[in-house]
């Protein structure tokens, strides 16, 4: 097998060896905080889906619960016929090692359960185990990592303190693979911030405090962002759509789901990001605060402290910390990493069950959703307005708005009240019709907002005489 793969922004080519006696798999991996999302490959040129889903901690154990989105359909009766969901009670939930091994089971009883088809498995099959890791600093994809050459995975475990929510599972789910898988097989790191370190200027990435911290790893206090990895593939989709070459393509792009950030991309190119040092600056998510005034951690006490967690009080007398996953962390950090954002303010995080209560809900919990929906569209504004006003300085003429993530695709209360916000502005939704609407096919992963989306709250706030942006959504 021969991995031809650019860096970020390139689609990468797998090709099997002709000689290969049977077809090799290729395992996707992204782990977050409280999932394992997979998907298994056959290696060839069509790449199909053989296998998907997530793997999630069950509501009163830690015992392992599987989703199957995609694949072994004749399967069902192995697990409920409703929704494809099996519980690995043998396995738990406590490490991201016991995650691992849980998914390598399941590969293993897969076939089992669908003897009609003629799919085998087995994790010795597997050629290639790509994984994404948030945290990456100034290190360029792909991060090839091998048995007994380990210096490039201990890098990564530098940044765990960074991103201790996310990289330090993605980092031992590596280290699991590496002990649990052949020798033959290849584990490959993609990150999330390589999009946006190799563009975004010094004036705009350095933070303004002594340049000379000493900081875990070595690293220098700079704005890093996230997400990368999903704005590289919005801004090459987005190009495609609207017929244009990626390194001409000027977009403000919204990733929207758990985690919620805003990228001003010009030429293809990060030129900003909401998301600063960690994750968890900028906009507000699920669980995140977003940008809060730095001195609130200083403030935050034992009492909004994680119940789970173990929490352990310092023999200095400064803040105490919180171990997850092995990393210690100040319970401030926790606490504005987990239990603020959708959750602080209206006691949910689904932001379509925010969406819900504005409307269904009585007294105060209508109000908190309500002040929830206003914050969000609020700072959600400010960033967008203040990246077209960055690229249009620059001489950038922005070709559109794009949504991305679970919130991005789906909410159409957040798209009119955004529409609603800019309906006055040349950050307004424009129509356009006819042949005019983008280059697609039944693959295309963007659809036009107001062109084929047919949202009247949208459309009737579209700007006159085409003086707008286009909105897409990205799937």
């Amino acid at each position: 097998m021969v991995l031809t793969a650019g860096t970020t922004g390139h689609r990468s080519k797998v090709v099997q060896k002709s000689r290969m006696e049977s077809p090799s798999l290729l395992l996707c991996l992204n782990v977050g905080s409280t999932s394992l999302k997979f998907s298994v490959y056959r290696l060839q040129d069509d790449l199909p889906v053989l296998l998907a889903g997530s793997l999630q901690p069950q509501k009163d154990s830690f015992a392992v619960g599987v989703r199957i989105t995609k694949g072994y359909e004749g399967a069902k009766a192995k697990w409920d016929a409703n929704d494809h969901e099996l519980v690995l009670n043998e396995y738990d939930f406590n490490s991201p090692s016991d995650q691992f091994a849980a998914l390598i089971h399941l590969m293993r009883i897969c076939p089992a359960a669908d003897k009609d088809k003629d799919l085998d498995l087995s994790p010795d099959k597997l050629s290639l185990v790509v994984h994404r890791v948030v945290h990456g600093a100034n290190m360029q994809n792909p991060i090839h990592i091998r048995a007994g050459h380990r210096g490039r995975l201990e890098q990564l475990e530098k940044l765990n303190d960074f991103a201790p929510l996310h990289n330090k599972p993605a980092t031992t789910i590596i280290e699991a693979a590496l002990e649990q898988l052949p020798e033959h097989t290849w584990q490959l790191v993609y990150t999330d911030t390589e999009f946006h370190y190799c563009s975004i200027p010094p004036h705009i990435y350095t933070l303004p405090i002594p340049q000379h911290s000493a900081l875990p790893g070595g690293q220098p206090p700079r704005k890093w962002g996230f997400h990368g990895l999903a704005y590289s593939f919005v801004v090459r989709q987005a190009a495609a759509f609207i017929g244009q070459s990626v390194d001409q393509t000027n977009l403000i792009a919204c990733h929207l789901g758990g985690g919620c950030s805003v990228c001003a991309i010009r030429d293809g190119r990060s030129l900003d990001t909401s998301m600063s040092f960690t994750p968890l600056d900028g906009l507000p998510g699920a669980t995140r605060s977003g940008s809060v005034d730095p001195c609130l951690g200083f403030h935050l006490t034992t009492t909004h402290a994680p119940k789970r967690e173990q929490i352990y009080q310092r023999p200095d007398g400064k803040q105490p910390v919180t171990e997850i996953y092995g990393v210690s962390i100040s319970t401030p950090e926790y606490i504005l990493n987990k239990e603020s954002g959708f959750k602080a303010l209206a006691h949910t995080t689904a932001f379509n069950e925010i969406v819900l209560q504005m409307s269904s809900s009585q007294g105060k919990e209508r109000e908190q959703a309500k002040l929830a929906f206003a914050l969000f569209v609020d700072r959600l504004a400010d960033y967008i307005g203040a990246y077209w006003f960055k690229l249009v300085a620059t001489g950038a003429k922005v070709n559109a708005l794009v949504f991305s993530g679970g919130i991005g695709q789906n909410s159409d209360a957040l798209h009119a009240a955004l529409a609603d916000r800019f309906k006055s502005t040349p950050m307004a939704p424009m129509f356009v019709s006819g042949s005019e609407r983008g280059h697609t096919d039944n693959a295309s992963a963007i659809v036009d907002l107001v062109g084929d989306i047919h949202s009247d709250h949208v459309r009737k706030n579209c700007a006159k005489k085409r003086n707008g942006v286009r909105w897409l959504v990205c799937h």
